[in-house]
């Protein structure tokens, strides 16, 4: 997410990634950052385990720890467990209890749950996604369709009958 080059599946991985480059790695860093800003907006704690590989060295391990600690993480720990077994995972497994017994957590969603099912798709694409906003579609009735067959969901299909009548094919909110 840095800007590197293409990763693919069977193939070596590029110079970039086999040798330390920390500008390629501070440029990925915003991404770690919006998962440790979206995780916490749960109102749980944020631990980032980062999983050191051969080629990784101390200062690009060091830098993504502090990015991840400074950018609100509660715990950010190297974890090596795919070459130590679960030796390499101790420190992470305590930096997980360590976060859950300080207490403090309060789960909460990123919706009002009692809001109708368009709006927590707004809130969700708003929120998480960082989107200006939703436009559903004929398309996205479909799902609608789908959603509200349910018979557990009658208010909601209510509200989807009622959108039918009315012949919306586009619904801006």
């Amino acid at each position: 997410h840095g800007g590197g080059p293409p990763v693919s599946a069977g193939t070596p991985l590029a110079a970039e990634y086999t040798r330390e480059n920390l500008e390629l790695l501070s440029a990925g860093l915003p991404n770690l950052l919006q998962h440790i800003e979206n995780t916490a907006s749960f109102g749980i704690p944020v631990v980032v385990a980062l999983n050191r590989f051969g080629t990784d060295t101390d200062r690009e391990l060091e830098l993504v720890v502090d990015a991840a600690r400074k950018g609100g993480a509660r715990g950010a720990v190297v974890a090596n467990h795919w070459e130590e077994g679960g030796k390499g995972a101790v420190a992470l497994a305590e930096a997980v209890v360590e976060a859950c017994e300080e207490g403090g957590a309060e789960f909460r969603y990123t919706y009002d749950l009692e809001r109708p099912l368009a709006e927590k798709i707004e809130a969700v694409a708003k929120k998480i996604y960082r989107a200006d906003g939703i436009e559903l579609s004929v398309r996205s009735g479909l799902l609608f369709r789908a959603l509200f067959s349910f018979r557990s969901c009658r208010a909601m299909r209510v509200r989807h009958r009622s959108l039918r009548r009315r012949h919306l094919t586009r619904l801006d909110l």
